[in-house]
């Protein structure tokens, strides 16, 4: 697989990407990763995407669709980058035009502006991301109890 590094890192811990090398073929499947094992190694915990049925352009575009971004990182960076042109900004001002209110000002609009569309952006991208997997692990835990149900049925 040509980007089987950028994809692990796009699933991050919300998938397993199991790889299997024989003889110059790849084959690969990808499954949801669950932290308790039971729910983990579930026979209804099923592949979501395969080497069978897609193609690594697929898995490529599930793995950006479904990938959940580290916001405190994100927004620490973002804030030290701000900082620092608004500094420049201000610094700038103060010699050209001694105008330091109009510089904050102006910094400080930007700066709201720009943190208002990131916030709505990847705000609404990872909530897509983390109702889908609460939507996988309520499928898998109700065919677990119709599967105890079931089983106990027939026992009865």
């Amino acid at each position: 697989m040509k980007n089987e590094g950028k994809i692990r890192r796009l699933l991050g811990e919300n998938f397993h990407l199991s790889t299997e090398y024989k003889e110059r073929e790849i084959t690969w499947k990808l499954f949801r990763y669950y932290e308790d094992k039971d729910l983990y190694y579930d026979p209804h915990n099923k592949a979501i995407m395969t080497s069978e049925d897609s193609t690594e352009k697929d898995l490529l575009k599930f793995a950006k669709k479904n990938h959940i971004y580290n916001l405190q990182l994100f927004y620490s960076t973002k804030e030290v980058y701000i900082a620092i042109t608004l500094l420049v900004f201000c610094i700038i001002r103060i010699f050209i035009d001694n105008d330091i209110l109009y510089g904050m000002w102006i910094g400080g609009t930007i700066y709201l502006w720009i943190n208002i569309i990131i916030n709505i952006i990847v705000g609404n991208h990872n909530h897509k991301a983390t109702m889908k997997k609460l939507d996988d692990k309520c499928e898998l835990i109700k065919q677990r109890i119709y599967e105890k149900l079931k089983e106990q049925n027939i026992e009865n």
